[in-house]
């Protein structure tokens, strides 16, 4: 195995265990899975019908997130020349944010259930 492609798994795996793309994991098995348990009761057993409907379901959450990052990128376009400062202030929130999460700064606000 060359490098590139140990890479390539790497990255791989490495963006599946990442929290924007494991919490997706269980609902697309349990999509998956109804279609085959509802293929069968029905007495189709096709693998295409699972094809077709994991297709569908890849092709929807990428409408959706490729839709949402083109709604993101025009409605932050006039922000462009703000951007050095919204940098900034940015990471002085993330900064406090994490200051209060480990204790060290507690905002009340925050501390509410």
């Amino acid at each position: 195995m060359t490098l590139t492609v140990a890479l390539a798994l790497g990255a791989g795996l490495l963006s599946f265990l990442s929290p924007c793309v494991l919490p997706l994991v269980p609902a697309y098995i349990g999509q998956l899975s109804a279609v085959a348990v509802v293929g069968r009761s029905e007495g189709q057993r096709s693998r295409w019908l699972e094809v077709r409907h994991a297709l569908a379901y890849v092709v929807g959450f990428g409408a959706v997130f490729t839709v949402l990052g083109i709604t993101a990128t025009y409605a932050a376009g006039p922000l462009f020349d703000y951007l050095p400062i919204l940098r900034q202030v940015g990471g002085v929130l993330l900064i406090v944010l994490g200051l209060n999460l480990a204790g060290v700064l507690r905002i009340p606000a925050l501390g509410r259930t």
